[in-house]
């Protein structure tokens, strides 16, 4: 029956694989494997088993074997199946088929590049009655930068071969949503073919055509950033497919065009190219006029200051040509355009009057409004720039809307929400915009807010998809919540350096939002501010927050930059969940809490440093960071709660320290760890806290008292492969523990030694016998002796960094590990501050040279030891007039030190004689004021004169000097 078993299971494991050419290969060449078809072509082939390849594979056009040249023509079927640590491969011109599964589970594959003149004319569609196995051929394939090669040629009618086969079902690249570099080098025609359907993270597309046909259906956001490579032919430009983009960017030779639309009120006298109204404009300078049209503006009749040298900033998101110069105004009829000036609130009806009202485009305001004048305003059809900046809101008049009357000096209550304006000008004496004011306006464009603001109400621009910019003023105090959710066009922000309070979902969903500084008058922050802001790629947050509140950053997968300052106390709840382009991240001491799930899902962060201010690594903190490589664990914390590391694919390392208690349920399942120390104050350890590790050969308890687990706390493959090492003297209370003794392999030949305190560069040697067992004499190696080195049985500190150190018995020889913080020693980086000697330096000549002074180098370390300095920033030159200039720093590292710098300061002073005071003279001086009284007779000293010039006499000699 056990054989029968054996023979079924066996079976089972051996049809679990993909049928392939797994182990049919004819040879082998530079790590590649061929199989042979003919006397001159091969095709790639998987190796002598499932996952041969790794790293950066370039496959050659041409391969040599036995004295034979053949033509690489193809890939097989699962040639790459299961390769999960290919990075990259590069596949030649000479390929032209590539067969189904053939990069199914390279869950490393990042890069992809099929070489110039590559004729691909199979995406592995040998099986067109399933649709979906075409998918097949990158699925599971993390894709980030792909590159499709020039003159490529691919099959253009599917139809013509398979009657029943819809094109749009080849979709190699279907679903890569962590695709964000793409270039089509061939001249595709019919983009569809390659369905991009969920490829939703694509920051750049470059394609070397500009002919494409069916572009609205290949699955790509009408906002994805588009560049067009064309040397001069720009015929068909206006096809109404191509525009089915918003962001696209011609280049030819060393010019760049942006691909806009524009009114037809607007000329462009440097237009390369147009077409409709379709226009190609150089994004270095435009020059723009309006054609017949007299528009009022701020009050100024400026018919004759319509053309604009100021130059072009393209505006992609909402294809138009107006922001550095916006233009509003009729055409011909002079009776579209309106300017009145109210002598009472409530006349705006009779002062437009009844035939124009309904027509009118642009108009502006003056005098009092109230309700009613608000009432015609929402009732102007037509109306697309209004200007109130010097006009009053009052209270009074009809309700505008449902129950809604005005107040004075506030943009009310759903004011101008859901109407058709382009551009608003608010009034100067405007406090506060009220809820929901413009909501859903998605036309606007052009908000001007007035520098007496001080508050912008709840969702006053929710929904506002035509913004593209925003200045909120110094006098804004607090931004409501929503206010500016789901402005998904809203690309540059401005935050008052007066705001105190950003209510929560303020820039929730603002889709185009690439970069942000909050100044440091902020110290309140909602939840969900930048939820789901997916271009942002930097972030400068305010130096007077105490909490990064619950979701703040969540879905901001674009988010690589940023610091989080010292005044920080708690990270909420989710707040950098699913933030996957975050790659490194320093928590500063200042934080005490960091919430569950706060960097869930930042699969790219490699590096997070855990101060020792943290108590409890809370559930799923860590949960998904999937190139997390190692880990340590200060030694504050006291509990590792559910699924804190769980999915940490990558995660080899970490280090528990002794002073953690409880290590929770899924705590570090399905992690890449190959040994485990657990150590000795770890009383309880949760279901399935190490399952799912099948490298896991090593567990090391430290406790003599085994801790309490249960029958999942390790997956069954660990019980039986890996081996649990306990203390001499805890064989016995293990063996006879109802979970514990399931290892198959258990040995007390373990030496414990006691951790050591933390180190930091700088402090003095340790003598390791301390912390060794009594009676046992050891000797001591370091794994880098660059930051540790061992010196008999002292430790002595070279530099910052991580080192094991490994102890050995002197009379055995037998090799062991130091348990507990001993075995990895992390010596932290030194304090350093940086600044220049204070310079004076006379009018007119030029600055000397810095002198850099370092505070707090350690042993024998000079300045010159510093891997970079700072570099000191100071705008004086020859030119600059006479004053105190303050000196700057920008950068600076060293691996040893943590630098910061002290502001110095440089004094230019009056050229006319004066002598630096710096001067010492060994003889008797007379220092006279330059009323010729003489102030002090003696040896020579100024620490008695008040600031100004002086003459002083010595002997024969007579000079100026200048006292600071």
């Amino acid at each position: 029956m056990i054989k029968r078993l054996f023979f079924f299971g066996l079976l089972a494991f051996i049809l679990s694989f993909p049928l392939s050419a797994s182990n049919q290969y004819s040879f082998e060449a530079d790590g590649i494997y061929y199989t042979i078809y003919n006397t001159s072509q091969v095709k790639v082939s998987s190796g002598p088993f499932d996952g041969s390849y790794s790293g950066r594979i370039v496959i050659p056009a041409k391969v040599s074997n036995n004295g034979i040249t053949y033509t690489v023509t193809g890939i097989e079927s699962s040639a790459f199946f299961g390769c999960c640590d290919l990075t990259a491969i590069s596949i030649p011109g000479s390929v032209t088929s590539i067969e189904d599964d053939a990069f199914t589970g390279c869950s490393g594959l990042k890069e992809l590049k099929l070489e110039d003149g590559s004729e691909i004319l199979s995406f592995g569609v040998k099986r067109p009655y399933n649709y979906y196995r075409e998918q097949a051929i990158f699925n599971d394939c993390p894709l980030e930068t792909v590159y499709l090669g020039r003159n490529m040629n691919y099959p253009t009618d599917y139809r013509s071969r398979y009657s029943d086969y819809d094109p749009s079902l080849l979709s190699p690249f279907r679903g890569h949503g962590e695709m964000t570099f793409l270039t089509i080098g061939a001249p595709v025609t019919y983009l569809r073919q390659l369905d991009f359907y969920g490829c939703g993270a694509l920051e750049s597309i470059v394609i070397y055509s500009y002919k494409i046909e069916g572009i609205e259906s290949c699955g790509l956001w009408r906002t994805t950033p588009v560049t067009i490579k064309s040397d001069s032919d720009f015929a068909g430009l206006g096809n109404t497919n191509l525009t089915y983009f918003d962001n696209i960017i011609v280049e030819s030779g060393e010019h760049r065009y942006g691909l806009v639309k524009a009114t037809h009120r607007l000329e462009f006298s440097d237009c390369f190219y147009s077409e409709g109204d379709l226009y190609l404009l150089p994004l270095e300078k435009c020059v723009a006029k309006a054609k017949n049209v007299k528009a009022v503006f701020n009050s100024k009749d400026i018919t004759d200051e319509l053309t604009s040298d100021k130059g072009f900033e393209f505006t992609p998101s909402i294809c138009h040509a107006q922001n550095l110069f916006s233009i509003y105004g009729s055409d011909d009829d002079p009776s579209l355009t309106k300017s009145v000036s109210l002598s009472e609130a409530g006349t705006l009806f009779d002062s437009l009057g009844f035939q124009d009202i309904e027509k009118i485009e642009v108009l502006k305001i003056s005098g009092d409004i109230n309700g009613t004048d608000i009432m015609v305003i929402n009732r102007m059809a037509s109306l697309k720039y209004l200007d109130i900046s010097e006009a009053n809101i009052v209270e009074g008049g009809s309700t505008y809307r449902e129950n809604l009357k005005t107040e004075n000096n506030v943009v009310g209550t759903h004011f101008f929400d859901g109407i058709e304006l382009e551009a608003v000008m608010l009034p100067n004496t405007a406090t506060s915009i009220g809820a929901r004011a413009f909501e859903n306006s998605e036309k606007l464009k052009i908000i001007r807010l007035s520098d007496s603001l001080a508050t912008i109400g709840y969702c006053a621009f929710y929904g506002c998809s035509g913004l593209v910019s925003v200045i909120i003023p110094n006098s804004v105090n607090t931004i409501e919540s929503s206010a500016f959710q789901a402005c998904d066009n809203l690309k540059d922000i401005t935050i008052g350096k007066n705001v105190t309070c950003i209510g929560s979902s303020v820039f929730r969903d603002c889709t185009s939002l690439t970069s942000v500084i909050i100044p440091d008058s902020v110290n309140q922050f909602g939840s969900d501010v930048f939820k789901d802001c997916k271009s942002l790629t930097s972030v400068r947050i305010s130096n007077s927050l105490s909490k990064i509140s619950s979701y703040t950053f969540s879905g901001c997968s674009s988010l690589s930059d940023i610091t989080i300052p010292q005044s920080i106390n708690s990270i909420g709840y989710a707040a950098f969940y699913d933030c996957s382009s975050l790659v490194a991240l320093t928590i500063p001491s200042s934080v005490s809490q960091i919430e569950g799930s706060a960097f869930n899902g930042c699969k790219s962060l490699t590096s997070v440093t855990i101060p020792n201010s943290i108590n409890i690594i809370d559930s799923d903190v860590f949960r998904n960071c999937r190139s997390l490589v190692s880990i340590t664990i200060p030694n504050s914390v006291t509990s590792i709660r559910s699924s804190a590391f769980c999915s940490c694919s990558s995660l080899k390392s970490v280090t528990i320290p002794n002073s953690v208690t409880t290590i929770e349920g899924q705590a570090f399942m399905e992690t890449a760890l190959t040994e485990i120390i657990i150590p000795e104050s770890v009383m309880t350890i949760g279901e399935n806290a190490f399952a799912r590790i099948p490298e896991l050969m090593k567990v090391c308890s430290l406790n003599p008292t085994p801790p309490v687990i249960n029958p999942y706390t390790f997956s069954s493959n660990t019980l039986e492969s890996a081996t649990l090492y306990v203390q001499k003297g805890s064989l016995v209370l293990y063996w006879l523990d109802p979970v514990w003794k399931e290892f198959s392999s258990i040995t007390d030949n373990m030496l414990c030694l006691q951790p050591i305190p933390d180190v930091q560069y700088g402090d003095a040697e340790i003598d390791l016998t301390q912390y060794a067992p009594e009676g046992v004499e050891l000797t001591y190696e370091t794994s880098d002796n660059d930051v540790i080195r061992i010196n008999g049985t002292k430790m002595q500190i070279v530099g910052a960094g991580t080192a094991t150190v490994g102890a050995m018995l002197s009379d055995s020889g037998t090799q062991t590990e130091l348990m507990g913080q001993m075995r990895q020693v992390v010596v932290s980086q030194a304090d350093l501050t940086v600044t220049v000697a204070d310079i004076t330096v006379e009018e007119g000549k030029p600055l000397p040279e810095f002198t850099y002074i370092a505070e707090g180098l350690k042993y024998d370390d000079t300045v010159d030891d510093i891997d970079s300095l700072p570099v000191a920033i100071c705008d004086v030159n020859e030119n600059t007039p006479v004053g105190v200039y303050t000196v700057t720093f920008n950068g600076g590292y060293d691996r040893n030190y943590r630098i910061t710098t002290r502001p110095a300061k440089i004094t230019v002073i009056s050229s006319s004689g004066v002598d630096n005071v710096t001067v010492d003279y060994a003889e008797p001086v007379e220092i006279y004021n330059l009323e010729g009284v003489l102030v002090y007779r003696g040896m020579r000293s100024e620490a008695h004169l008040v600031r100004g010039i002086y003459i002083i006499r010595q002997g024969n000699v007579t000079t100026k000097i200048y006292v600071d």
